[in-house]
């Protein structure tokens, strides 16, 4: 057979180029579309009947492919397989490029193509034209690159939202085609979440897609942008040996993201319900033109293994643990699941793309760690009031690096309690500091970046006046020297203080 691997390329630079919510969540369910509808529309040429791209995954044991038919379709990935060369490939490629032309401006599709495709179970067949199809796309993706938007020519308008050529006159400004796909596609990407979530929503709650209604308060106007991604979902769908051990993996990691997200949302609405988050600890909730209450978190990507939202700045931390707690609590094939996040917490006005990159990176931050040990969760967070520029490495070196080490503590260990960098000890600081006034607690802050003979006179002053310290069992003794081997948990617990709800500790 034929085999040919769609893939989306730069999916990220495509969804979070703007600094609009609408645009991002149209973005992202524009790239869902292009596995449905238009890839529908693009095989239909084949096909007499509308075709069904679901029969893989109702069932993953079905191997006919004539003309055509889908292997998988997962992880921004899609396999067609030809029955024959006939050039039927080549084809079907022209008509789905044209389509996501005029359907999707501004993304860009690569596709690998492997002439002998063979689904043969011995000899590693299947697994060497896996491999194959993937090395030709690699060289495609470094080969061909389309133009996929209308160039500018130096006497057009900019667009205020993409900054591509403003080419369209749409809602009474002039922006470009690629915003205006967007945002028609977010208004309908609003009802294809609630739809998706109607069993956790029921008929009180409710989403949005104006980032200024999640729940802010004034002196709290702060957004956390959260990324979360699988950990070794690579390593496992290479090892695959068949396509039906490939489809079935493909679909089991969807549906186990799906269902931990499902959970994250159904623990949200239930503080909601028990009221464990409103106006007594200043959560105060928005609602929209039929009465709903809009919850304070907008999912922007829920792919294969890989999610990210939006949220009051507040519940960042909690939700990305509460939805890698959830994920790891599932299996597949025996082995449990694992994840790692970055969760940046900026001002709602901070730009969305750099708050979305720091996420990025701060999810790599934490992967890094769990490498050391197989199958670990860990998440890492920044938190920026004054609005940072450069990589998360360039930002720590320049702003949270003192003479003695860095300050940062993390990244936190999810899933073991008994690591000093574990969130159970970040979250038992918070506690244990409420209980302080706010004036030591900034003095606390203050003295992590002091000398030596700084702290011990520190120490000494909050020991006379009755203070004790957060202690981390088996750790080394930072309630009496605050900073150990250039490192103290201190300042990133202080840092979360202000965006951790002492009611959900």
């Amino acid at each position: 057979m034929v085999g040919v691997l769609i893939d989306t390329v730069s999916i990220q630079n495509y969804i979070f180029s703007s600094n609009k919510l609408i645009e991002n969540v149209g973005a992202s369910y524009l790239v869902e579309q292009i596995y449905e509808e238009y890839l529908k529309d693009a095989l239909r040429t084949f096909h007499s009947t509308s075709p069904n791209l679901d029969t893989w995954k109702n069932n993953p044991s079905y191997m006919n492919f004539s003309p055509y038919g889908i292997g998988y379709i997962g992880g921004g990935n899609a396999l067609i397989l030809f029955e024959v060369n006939n050039g039927k490939h080549k084809e079907f490629i022209k008509n789905f490029t044209n389509i996501l032309l005029e359907k999707t401006p501004g993304l860009r599709t690569s596709f690998g193509i492997n002439p002998n495709f063979n689904l043969n179970n011995s000899a590693n067949s299947f697994t060497n034209s896996m491999k194959e199809i993937h090395k030709n796309l690699k060289k495609n993706k470094n080969i061909y690159f389309p133009i996929i938007t209308l160039p500018k020519y130096g006497i057009t308008a900019d667009c205020p939202f993409s900054g591509e050529s403003a080419e369209i006159y749409y809602k009474d400004k002039w922006i470009s085609n690629v915003s205006k796909v967007k945002i028609e596609a977010g208004e309908k990407s609003l009802s294809h979440i609630q739809d998706m979530l109607k069993d956790e929503l029921g008929e009180t709650y409710t989403f949005t897609n104006e980032i200024d209604k999640l729940g802010q308060v004034e002196h709290k106007n702060y957004i956390a942008v959260v990324h979360i991604d699988g950990n070794n979902m690579g390593k496992r769908f290479e090892k695959c040996n068949t396509l039906k051990e490939l489809r079935n993996l493909s679909i089991r990691v969807k549906e186990n993201t799906q269902k931990a997200f499902k959970e994250t949302i159904e623990d949200l609405v239930g503080l909601i319900e028990n009221r464990i988050l409103g106006p007594k600890n200043n959560f105060h909730f928005h609602t929209d033109g039929n009465g709903k209450t809009i919850l304070p978190i907008r999912p922007i990507i829920i792919g294969g293994d890989d999610i990210t939202f939006v949220c009051d700045g507040r519940l960042g931390v909690y939700l990305a643990e509460k939805f890698i707690t959830k994920f790891s609590e599932q299996q597949i094939k025996g082995e449990k699941l694992s994840a790692c996040a970055g969760v940046s917490i900026v001002k709602t006005k901070y730009p969305f793309y750099r708050a979305y990159q720091l996420s990025e990176q701060l999810c790599e931050n934490a992967k890094k760690e769990s490498r050391k040990e197989e199958n670990s969760s860990y998440l890492d967070f920044l938190i920026s009031s004054r609005g940072f520029s450069g990589t998360l490495e360039e930002i720590r070196e320049r702003s949270f690096k003192i003479p003695y080490g860095l300050l940062p503590f993390g990244p936190y260990r999810i899933d073991n309690n008994t690591q000093e960098n574990s969130i159970y000890h970040l979250k038992g600081g918070i506690k244990f500091f409420n209980n302080w006034t706010r004036t030591k607690i900034e003095q606390l802050r203050e003295v992590t970046t002091k000398s030596e003979s700084e702290i011990k006179m520190f120490v000494k002053e909050m020991d006379i006046k009755g203070y004790t310290f957060y202690e981390i069992p088996y750790a080394p003794p930072y309630s009496e020297d605050i900073r150990v081997n250039d490192k103290t948990p201190y300042f990133d617990i202080i840092e979360l203080m202000d965006f951790y709800p002492k009611e959900l500790l």
